[in-house]
């Protein structure tokens, strides 16, 4: 079994204990994004996991 992670680029103790770790950038807060309860962390990991399955069906 192989544990991937995907985390905040900050330190994170998770990433210490997975095999592939795929550590995201969240840029500047933009006010709106989070108004609206969406990180730029979370698009990012959205859109990531889009292009795995993406390539995993494709």
């Amino acid at each position: 079994m192989t544990i991937v992670a995907f985390t905040r680029a900050s330190a994170n103790t998770l990433a210490g204990m997975a095999d592939v770790h795929f550590a995201l950038y969240d840029e500047a807060v933009h006010y709106a994004a989070e108004a609206a309860g969406v990180t730029s962390f979370e698009s990012n990991l959205v859109l990531l996991m889009d292009l795995l399955l993406l390539e995993a069906t494709g």
